[in-house]
């Protein structure tokens, strides 16, 4: 999401930012989103999170945690190789076929 300028400690935003904000989320969506995450940590007890696949990654954008009050970390901004989560081979399953060609990981990372 950010690229460290070279030769230099600063950063700026990277190329998938652009990626990210050329979604369909919009702020009516990511409500009813939110309603529904919430409807569901509550009935299952259960974190809910939800991603976006970018490539050939998921990004957390929205993270309801459990809601039996627990210590939590927010996961929102994670990044997740698609290829190695159930969120990202649910996300990928029901994509589009050149869309799942794309999510393929071309290798591995360690």
């Amino acid at each position: 999401m950010v690229v460290q300028e070279r030769g230099s400690s600063r950063y700026m935003l990277g190329p998938r930012v652009l990626l990210l904000a050329t979604s369909t989320w919009t702020p009516r969506t990511a409500l009813a989103h939110r309603a529904l995450a919430e409807e569901l940590a509550r009935r299952t007890g259960c974190a809910v999170r939800t991603g976006v696949l970018l490539v050939n990654e998921v990004v957390i954008i929205h993270h309801e945690p459990r809601p039996d009050g627990s210590r939590q970390m927010p996961e929102v901004g994670i990044v997740i190789p698609a290829h190695a989560s159930a969120l990202g081979k649910a996300i990928t399953a029901s994509a589009p076929r050149h869309r799942r060609r794309l999510a393929r990981p071309r290798r591995c990372a360690a």
